[in-house]
C-alpha cells in the first residue's frame, strides 16, 4: 500500500522487547510509530494525539488489558481500528476479542514479523474503504436531499407554470374574443335592422289606425303579439352574444349542431347582406353532445366562418368569384366515437407556402388593422390542449377546409 503521508499508529504492550521490535518493523514499513506501556497510557495518548490510524495493543496487560481499553475506546466514541496481540493461541480468545470489537487478532509467535505487517495493512484498507464508503453514504445523502429540495422545487414551478400558462391561455382567448367583437356589433347591427324596422312600422301605423278609429282589442293584441315578437328576437340576439363572450370555467355537456346554429345566428344577416350562402349538413336525429366548453368552441366556429366569409370578400375583390358565388358548407356529422364538424368554402384555398404555419400564435396574412394572428393559434390551443380533440385544415379543390373532432364517449 503506497503511503502518500504517514500513518500513526499506537502500539500499546507492557513488554518492551515487543515494543522495540513492532516499532522497528512499522517504522521500516512507512508507518509513524508512538507507544504506550499499559491501557491508561495508551488512552492518554489516544486524548492527545491528532490523526491516529490504528492501534495496536496486546491482550494481557496490568491496570487495563487490551479488551478494557477496547471498552474505553467505543465508549469515547473512537473509530480508530485495533488489532490485539497475545500469546495464547486458543480460538476462544480470538472470539471473544473479535466479540469486543478488535479489527484483527494475532499470535505472538516467530511469524509476527511478517504477520504484523499484512495485517496493518488490511485493517488500514478496509477502514479506508469505511471511511471512503461513509464518506460516499454522506455525499449521497447530501446530494439526495438537494435532489429531493429540488424535485420540489421543480413540482411548485411547474404548477406554477402551469398555472401561469393556464391564465396566459385565458387571456388570449379573451383577447381573441375582443378581436371579434367589432365584426360581432357588426353583425348584431345587421341582425337588428329587420325587426328595428318592423317595430317603426307597427309604431307609425298607429296614428292612421287612431285616425280611422281601427284601434280596438283586437288590434292592439296583434300590434303587442307581432312588437313582442321581434323584441324576443332582438333580445335572443343580445342573449346570444352576452354567452359568447363569457368564458367557461368548467367543462360542461353542450351540443354541437346547437353551438354551431347559435353561431349562425349571429353572423346569418351579416352573411346575407354579403350574399354569401351558408348551408349546415347534419343528420337531426344523431347526438352530437360532447364535453367540454361551449363557448370557446362557438368562437373556434366563428373565428373559422369569419375567415372564410374574409377569404371570399377577397376572392371577389380579386375577381375569382362572382359577386354572389360565395358559399360557406358546415358538416356536422359522427365517426368512430368522434363528432367531426367540417367548415369549408369556394374561395380558393390556402396558399400552400403558409399552410403549415396558420396555427402559430401572431400569424397572420391579413393587414395589421384588420388581424391579430391569435385567432386559429387560440383555436388549436382551445380544441386540443382545452378540449382534446383535433383540428386541422387542407385544401379542396376551390377552397379551404377545416376540419374539428372532438371526442363523443
Amino acid at each position: 500500500m503506497e503511503q502518500t503521508s504517514k500513518e500513526k499508529i499506537l502500539i500499546v504492550d507492557d513488554e518492551p522487547l515487543t515494543i522495540e521490535m513492532l516499532s522497528e518493523i512499522l517504522t521500516e514499513s512507512s508507518y509513524d510509530v508512538i507507544t504506550a506501556g499499559n491501557g491508561l497510557d495508551a488512552l492518554k495518548l489516544y486524548n492527545e494525539s491528532q490523526g491516529l490510524n490504528l492501534i495496536i495493543s496486546d491482550m494481557n496487560m496490568p491496570n487495563m488489558n487490551g479488551l478494557e481499553l477496547i471498552k474505553k475506546l467505543k465508549l469515547a466514541g473512537s473509530v480508530v481500528p485495533i488489532i490485539i496481540l497475545t500469546g495464547n493461541n486458543e480460538i476462544s480468545v480470538a472470539v471473544k476479542a473479535i466479540n469486543s470489537g478488535a479489527n484483527d487478532y494475532l499470535i505472538k509467535d516467530e511469524n509476527i514479523a511478517e504477520t504484523i505487517v499484512m495485517s496493518v495493512k488490511r485493517v488500514l484498507e478496509k477502514q479506508e474503504m469505511k471511511e471512503q464508503n461513509e464518506r460516499l453514504l454522506k455525499d449521497l445523502e447530501v446530494k439526495t436531499q438537494a435532489l429531493l429540495e429540488l424535485n420540489d422545487d421543480l413540482a411548485e414551478m411547474i404548477v406554477e407554470e402551469k398555472k401561469l400558462r393556464e391564465e396566459k391561455e385565458q387571456l388570449l382567448i379573451q383577447q381573441s374574443k375582443m378581436a371579434s367583437m367589432g365584426e360581432m356589433i357588426g353583425a348584431i347591427t345587421h341582425q337588428w335592422k329587420q325587426p328595428l324596422n318592423a317595430l317603426t312600422i307597427l309604431v307609425q301605423d298607429l296614428p292612421d289606425a287612431l285616425k280611422y278609429e281601427e284601434i280596438n282589442k283586437e288590434y292592439i293584441d296583434e300590434l303587442v303579439r307581432d312588437a313582442m315578437k321581434q323584441i324576443r328576437y332582438m333580445s335572443e340576439t343580445i342573449t346570444d352574444f352576452k354567452n359568447f363572450f363569457m368564458p367557461n370555467q368548467e367543462r360542461t355537456l353542450f351540443d354541437v349542431n346547437h353551438a354551431v346554429t347559435v353561431v349562425l345566428n349571429i353572423v346569418f344577416s351579416q352573411l346575407k347582406k354579403l350574399s354569401i350562402d351558408v348551408k349546415v349538413n347534419r343528420n337531426i336525429e344523431d347526438n352530437f353532445n360532447v364535453n367540454g366548453f361551449q363557448n370557446e368552441f362557438m368562437q373556434v366556429v366563428l373565428n373559422i366562418v369569419n375567415n372564410a366569409k374574409d377569404a371570399i370578400i377577397e376572392a371577389i375583390e380579386n375577381g375569382l368569384l362572382g359577386k354572389e358565388e360565395g358559399k360557406i358548407k358546415i358538416d356536422i356529422y359522427k365517426i368512430n366515437g368522434n363528432i367531426v364538424t367540417e367548415i369549408s368554402d369556394n374561395a380558393g384555398g390556402i396558399p400552400l407556402d403558409i399552410i403549415d404555419k396558420i396555427f402559430e400564435s401572431y400569424f397572420t396574412t391579413k393587414a395589421d388593422h384588420v388581424g391579430t394572428g391569435i385567432g386559429l393559434y387560440m383555436a388549436k390551443v382551445i380544441i386540443e390542449e382545452k378540449m382534446g380533440g383535433h383540428i386541422y385544415a387542407n385544401n379542396l379543390e376551390n377552397g379551404a377546409i377545416f376540419t374539428i373532432e372532438l371526442n363523443n364517449e
